[in-house]
């Protein structure tokens, strides 16, 4: 199964691509996948895990550190886009709501921290 670090490299990979080959215009999805890429940098490394397990199969809680990386630095938006991508991965689909449902009761705890 893919973890959100796998999933990281992967956008850094794309990114890189995609500003090598800086004399085309970018596509509408390379420009999407380079804004997850940056979003995906924004989580602590230290933290990725711990995330990635507690939405992906809600077996950890996420500590107070991560939270506060989570919501001080990530942000909702990056957050929520980079949940509903995982989410739509071929391996996670069948799991899409569920996980779904944990990013945001993650992301809910995290924000009354």
């Amino acid at each position: 199964m893919a973890t959100l670090l796998n999933i990281c490299v992967l956008f850094i990979v794309v990114s890189f691509h995609i500003s090598s080959a800086s004399n085309l215009a970018p596509s509408p999805l390379a420009m999407y996948e380079t804004y997850l890429s940056r979003c995906s940098q924004k989580v602590a490394q230290d933290c990725r895990d711990e995330i990635h397990s507690s939405v992906v199969y809600g077996n950890q809680t996420v500590t107070v550190k991560c939270c506060s990386n989570l919501v001080n630095v990530v942000g909702k938006q990056c957050y929520d886009d980079m949940s509903k991508y995982v989410a739509t991965l071929p391996d996670l689909k069948p799991k899409q709501d569920e996980i779904l449902q944990r990013s945001r009761n993650v992301w809910n705890a995290c924000a009354t921290h």
